[in-house]
């Protein structure tokens, strides 16, 4: 793909010639690979890496490149190739077919040891919530994790033999599989990528793989009997739009909390026990240290954290006590408790389902 520099002074148009990685002396996995990880959205949208380098299985040293999610807990298989891309489609659904029994609960392992190994310790505990958040869940789903494995393959080069193999198991067999093709230039001592969608092209495929997905999703959805209406919300004069029922409810009872009404009191009329209630007058360090310490005997700590909204800007203080809002609000339990709310403290706020 060639590159141009537009001179307008000088009247002029300059090529920006193609080089090699090999040239540019960027690395496979210390350089591309480490880049990309940081920057997932340059090869794919709406992604989140769950792990590098991974190959936790029996009977295989193989490792994938980085195994992502994407929106719809479909796994990503991404592998990337500096210069050769030979053969690389062949080894990236081996990898899918043996990551297609990943569950929820290994994905969340899997995370949590990548985010430990960068030294983000924090995040690491928190693996499980950064998975929900991502995806916008209440829950961990088992029956709706992982329905698909899409492949994203990303290279310098694709042989005429790999792309006709991609396209083919696209058409034929429904495989979301995806060249990227990135061309290095150099140009005044920097190194600039040339980063182009090859298979699918985005403007002929985008809507109809984007619908493919969905309808596969609300499918399974049916079949499921899970609801993931969302919701809009008026509190305190502001209208929230298109919210999860977790940060619904979250919304609504941190408004109430700031009108003046006591967290024991917004229990009194919860579904289920909204909260976990802790002495003093936390941060979310401390909050977090708290729970591990009173829980991590019975081995329940880092689960209790996964299912609590328990950030600086989540925790709610009272009377010298700390609060953390559970995010578990699946089935009649969110219908239920808001109702109770809205009839408990008339006009403070409105509820009603996404259109």
């Amino acid at each position: 793909m060639p590159l141009y520099n537009f001179l307008a002074d000088s009247g002029q148009i300059e090529t920006i010639p193609e080089a090699t990685f090999k040239v540019t002396k960027l690395k496979e996995r210390a350089d591309l690979q480490r880049l990309l990880r940081d920057h997932i959205g340059v090869l794919d949208k709406d992604l989140i890496v769950l792990a590098e380098e991974f190959g936790d299985w029996e009977d295989s040293s193989r490792r994938i490149d980085l195994l992502a999610l994407d929106k719809e807990a479909n796994l990503v298989v991404i592998e990337l190739k500096r210069d050769d891309s030979a053969h690389m489609e062949l080894q990236a659904i081996r990898y899918a077919a043996m990551i297609s029994v990943m569950t929820f609960d290994a994905a969340v392992a899997a995370h949590g040891k990548y985010l430990t190994a960068l030294g983000r310790h924090e995040e690491a505990v928190a693996a499980r919530e950064r998975i929900l958040e991502f995806l916008q869940w209440d829950a961990s789903a088992e029956s709706q994790f992982a329905q698909r494995v899409r492949i994203v393959l990303a290279a310098s080069v694709f042989s005429k033999e790999l792309t006709t193999t991609a396209l083919w198991l696209r058409d034929q067999y429904g495989l979301d599989i995806r060249c990227v093709k990135m061309v290095p230039h150099l140009f005044n001592g920097s190194t600039l990528v040339a980063v182009e969608h090859i298979i699918p092209l985005p403007e002929a495929s985008e809507f109809q793989t984007k619908l493919r997905e969905k309808t596969a999703l609300v499918a399974a959805d049916k079949k499921s009997g899970r609801d993931l209406t969302k919701y809009n919300v008026e509190v305190g004069g502001k209208f929230l739009e298109g919210l999860p029922k977790r940060q619904a409810v979250f919304e609504i009872v941190r408004f109430l909390c700031k009108s003046g009404v006591s967290p024991d009191d917004i229990a009194k009329h919860c579904e289920g026990s909204p909260w976990l209630v802790l002495d003093g007058d936390l941060d979310a360090k401390q909050f977090e240290a708290a729970v591990i310490q009173k829980f991590d005997a019975s081995g329940s700590a880092q689960d209790r954290l996964g299912r609590l909204f328990r950030g600086n800007d989540h925790l709610l203080h009272w009377q010298g006590r700390t609060y953390a809002l559970t995010r578990m609000w699946g089935g009649p339990q969110f219908t239920k408790t808001l109702d109770n709310l809205r009839k408990a403290y008339p006009n403070k706020f409105e509820y009603s389902p996404a259109e």
